[in-house]
């Protein structure tokens, strides 16, 4: 792999002159600390932190002061980040050349990622329907060129993905100027979900993967994969002690593959703890990692440690055993919800749409039979009180030629709307169907 291209922002990312001079600081017991701006930890309000878990045990947080101080380390709390290292490898199996490093979250640490790659105008590969929020916050914020790619049951289509590619390398424009810097029309990121996708509920099988890794070292691409759905596999209608846990699960990673570092692997745990920590970690070789600590550190002076203490006691506390426990209570729960939502929908909508069986995730994603677009369906649910996700929300390329792409898709989510409401809002949904046919 060629030498990283980084964007012309990032080039100029650092850690900073007060960063550089503090980790030149000699350490010892005669060393005399006169340069920072900290405040001092007598001044600080708490003293111990205590937290009660879902099943009653108590976790008593180490009272260290340090944790209400800025978080020096740029790469994370460090028992947090040794964590996150050492779960990674053992559950997809990294390469040596891997780093990992707590994030803000996984909306911060894409929107670093992909500062990091593109310059305004550069083109990125993204699955045809995908995560939405990327695409309105960071795609068209940054004023990149989103390259919508084909997808079946499977995900990504690698036929289609290289055909997309030959598309641009054979286009006659090979770059624009965009803001002063000159774009790349061909492609250099590309983006995907690879486990229970957003929104379409699709994973990434072995063959696939190996295809669109090859098609990306043939034409010198980075891949994002953004995989917050990975602790959310589950077994329909199965016990809690049938659920996958961390042992049974699938990894849909490409970092197994990554022999040459162009995967970058963004994980989260707003998924399979709780999204109020605001906490992630980013996978990738030891030259990228440190890039994104420097923006990291420069954006924020570092995470939170409040939040990462808390998680970093709390799967310290439970051990791989008592993780695994809580992730099958977790895996559980969405199985009970995704099978009540699969019988409802099979109940009452079996003649007016199509769908896969969920096999983890937290939505179901519906082809409408009988309309070519789903927009006034969408209207007409919400003015009766049904609110669903519109497929064209979720859809990279929404115009043609100046004119929307009809797209007769909509997302259901289930994780949060209570047994009875799923139940009661598909049953309402079907007569409000059948009155568009």
């Amino acid at each position: 792999m060629r030498e990283t291209e980084w964007s012309e922002e990032s080039k100029r990312w650092t850690f900073g002159t007060l960063k550089e001079v503090v980790s030149e600081v000699p350490k010892g017991p005669d060393t005399i600390a006169l340069h920072g701006g900290l405040p001092p930890e007598e001044s600080f309000p708490i003293q111990s932190i205590q937290i009660k878990l879902y099943n009653d045990e108590i976790v008593e947080i180490p009272a260290s002061m340090s944790q209400q101080q800025y978080n020096i380390n740029a790469y994370g709390y460090e028992p947090l980040r040794a964590w996150c290292q050492d779960h990674t490898k053992s559950q997809h199996t990294c390469c040596s050349m891997h780093r990992t490093m707590v994030t803000d979250s996984t909306t911060h640490a894409l929107d670093v990622v992909t500062s990091l790659l593109l310059n305004p105008g550069d083109a990125i590969l993204i699955e045809e329907f995908t995560y939405s929020h990327f695409i309105d916050c960071t795609v068209d914020r940054k004023e990149y060129q989103s390259l919508a790619v084909p997808m079946d049951n499977d995900g990504i289509i690698p036929d289609e993905l290289e055909r997309i590619i030959e598309k641009q390398l054979s286009s006659k424009v090979n770059g624009t100027e965009c803001n002063g810097v000159h774009s790349r029309a061909i492609p250099k990121v590309l983006y995907l979900i690879p486990t229970a996708q957003n929104p379409t509920g699709g994973s990434l099988p072995k063959d696939r993967r190996v295809d669109i890794y090859r098609i990306c070292q043939k034409y010198d691409i980075y891949i994002i994969e953004d995989d917050p759905y990975y602790y959310l596999q589950y077994a329909l209608d199965e016990s809690e002690l049938a659920q996958p846990g961390l042992s049974g699960l699938e990894s849909h990673s490409l970092l197994p593959l990554d022999e040459d570092g162009r995967v970058i692997r963004l994980d989260s745990f707003a998924k399979f703890l709780a999204p109020g920590f605001r906490l992630g970690w980013a996978t990738a070789s030891e030259r990228i990692i440190e890039k994104l600590a420097m923006q990291i550190q420069s954006e924020t002076l570092g995470g939170n440690m409040m939040s990462q203490s808390i998680v970093g006691a709390m799967l310290e506390h439970w051990g791989y055993h008592g993780l695994e426990a809580y992730v099958r209570r977790m895996q559980k729960l969405y199985s009970d919800k995704a099978a009540l939502t699969l019988h409802s929908l099979e109940k009452h909508m079996k003649d007016l749409a199509e769908w896969r069986i969920p096999t983890g995730g937290m939505f179901m994603w519906l082809k409408l039979l009988h309309v070519s677009d789903a927009h006034d369906v969408f209207i007409s649910l919400r003015q009766q009180g049904i609110i669903v996700l519109p497929g064209y929300i979720s859809q990279v390329e929404k115009y043609r030629d100046g004119n929307r792409i009809p797209c007769p898709y909509i997302r259901i989510s289930f994780s949060h709307a209570s047994h009875a409401a799923l139940q009661h809002g598909i049953e309402r949904m079907s007569s409000i169907l059948r009155s568009h046919q």
